[in-house]
């Protein structure tokens, strides 16, 4: 199986974002994944977050972050990890490693986020490249016990402990 690369140069703009989503690109791939749907950049995904008068919001989801594309390569050379295991993502963000799994024959991925554009994002990714395997939407903040799941075999994050105050949760999710 090839290893995972984003061809950023040759993104499509989907588009420039609107009143209930934001703007989004397709990005080629190669490997698992053909294409991956994801904001232009930061940038365009905060402009939009200020439009819709959210000046707190987060739009790091918006990054396929070094971290997931390096946990997706591992995945791609270790299969035997996730296939057939139900997996999860925490902090899945766009999802590359949940849908990387998912398209390597995990039997069931849960990618979850505390953003529910980031989710949008990751199942629209996981349409584009025909996945079959159940994979299944889920906000979940880990600050928040009542919205953690526990139906994983095997549990991901990559790049998810950058506030100080969600360490601990984190640990104990």
């Amino acid at each position: 199986m090839k290893r995972f690369i984003l061809h950023v140069d040759q993104a499509t703009v989907l588009t420039q974002g609107g009143f209930t989503l934001p703007p989004m690109s397709e990005v080629p791939c190669t490997g698992p994944l053909k294409a991956v749907i994801k904001p232009p950049n930061v940038d365009d995904l905060y402009d939009w977050y200020m439009t819709k008068e959210k000046p707190d919001a987060d739009p790091s989801w918006g990054v396929l972050w070094p971290t997931a594309v390096s946990l997706s390569n591992y995945i791609i050379d270790q299969p035997d990890l996730i296939q057939n295991k139900k997996c999860i993502e925490l902090g899945s963000g766009l999802a590359l490693c949940g849908l990387t799994s998912a398209k390597l024959r995990a039997k069931s991925v849960v990618i979850s986020d505390r953003e529910p554009y980031a989710l949008h994002c990751a199942l629209s990714t996981a349409a584009v490249n025909d996945i079959t395997t159940s994979v299944e939407g889920a906000i979940i903040d880990w600050t928040d016990e009542s919205s953690m799941v526990d139906v994983a075999e095997v549990i991901m994050a990559s790049d998810v402990l950058y506030e100080k105050e969600t360490i601990e949760a984190f640990a104990t999710a």
